[in-house]
């Protein structure tokens, strides 16, 4: 009889990342003697049938739950599902505190993996862990301001849930379930910054976690200017990549690096028909790209998202001089200067006739539409 599982939350949006990480999990291991539960969200039929393929494809118990009906239990703890309380949180990040109520059988061991993970290593490594009596085992996060932002005691390690293994028979025994329940129902809305691991680590920070290794959730962030990771211990000794910063693997701005650790297993996936990395949607997405492909000296591209950034601002309310909030913008982070300097592609607003750009620029207007010229075209 099988005794241990992997379980993974998703929706319809994410749900060729949740099949990513799956297809990298049974890739990651020859061994079969493991469950698969999908929790779904309004899944589409296609994805339903991809998920299911993998279990023909690999021989292998994959189970495909749609629980929309299962989050009315939130209705039960509040006055309304979608109450100040979880306004902000997403219904694929409510279900991994309800698990226990979606899945019927009981097993011995589960691991929880968040979709923006990949396997590089064997997973079912993680079964293997002492979790030393404790309910959960869980790896530190690497931001430790997390931790002043929830509110728990100095004394305690926050931990970063993309990985989770879980005793399931005590978890059902001991009703974690309800239990948290009742710290979301009484934590303050406002602090719950990190959705349901602020829940999570509310709960745990009295009851104790197994620390886990790193390599376990070896959380690997971009950011504008680099990308983090834990220092100690080098990429290769990986087994569970973790993509936790805001920058994602799919997204047409992540470093063509990062993109790659997780694109090697999309491209293979039933999810690889005519997939293409995301484009940025909106100003606030749409800011970070620029900015990210800035630093990544990808010029040419963030030439691209420049005009479209502007169109976004000008769509926006309150933005009534377009040239000067993009300007201002720009210039705030000393990109317009880096260009310039670089003598790589000049970035010229349309001032309409009144708006003055400040600094190197003080004092001179400009009257052409907004748009790109690369100094070496003649």
């Amino acid at each position: 009889m099988i005794d241990q599982a992997f379980v993974i939350c998703t929706d319809s949006n994410y749900a060729a990342h949740a099949g990513t990480c799956i297809f990298s999990l049974l890739l990651s291991t020859s061994r079969r003697d493991f469950d698969i539960h999908v929790l779904g969200v309004g899944l589409a039929q296609r994805d339903q049938f991809k998920f299911l393929h993998l279990s023909k494809l690999f021989n292998i118990s994959v189970f495909v739950h749609e629980a929309m009906d299962s989050l009315n239990i939130f209705a039960e703890s509040n006055s309304a599902h979608r109450d100040h309380r979880t306004a902000h949180l997403s219904d694929t990040a409510l279900l991994r505190l309800i698990y226990s109520s979606i899945i019927d059988q009981s097993y011995n061991k589960l691991v929880y993996v968040d979709c923006d993970v990949v396997f590089v290593g064997d997973a079912t490594l993680i079964f293997g862990l002492n979790l030393q009596g404790a309910v959960i085992g869980a790896a530190p996060d690497l931001i430790a301001s997390r931790q002043a932002d929830t509110g728990v005691k100095s004394d305690y390690q926050y931990f970063n849930s993309g990985v989770l293994l879980i005793d399931d028979k005590k978890w059902r025994k001991e009703n974690i379930q309800r239990r948290l329940l009742d710290v979301f129902v009484s934590a303050d809305p406002k602090s719950l910054k990190y959705a349901d691991q602020d829940i999570l680590n509310l709960f745990f920070r009295d009851l104790g976690y197994m620390k886990m290794p790193l390599i376990y959730n070896y959380q690997y962030m971009a950011t504008l200017s680099s990308v983090l990771a834990p220092e100690e211990i080098p990429l290769e000794k990986a087994v569970a990549l973790h993509f936790a910063g805001q920058i994602k693997p799919w997204q047409q701005w992540a470093p063509l690096s990062y993109r790659q650790l997780y694109e090697k297993y999309r491209v293979l996936s039933p999810w690889a028909t005519k997939y293409i990395p995301d484009k940025p949607q909106g100003a606030h997405q749409l800011s970070i790209a620029f900015d990210s492909l800035i630093h990544q000296k990808r010029f040419s591209e963030a030439c691209d998202y420049g005009p479209l950034l502007v169109e976004q601002l000008r769509k926006q309310k309150n933005h009534t001089n377009t040239a000067m909030e993009v300007a201002s913008i720009v210039q705030s982070r000393y990109l317009l200067k880096r260009m310039i300097d670089q003598k790589v592609y000049k970035y010229i607003l349309d001032s309409h006739g009144s708006s003055v750009l400040y600094g190197p620029f003080a004092g001179m207007k400009y009257k052409t539409v907004v748009t790109w010229r690369d100094p070496t075209l003649k």
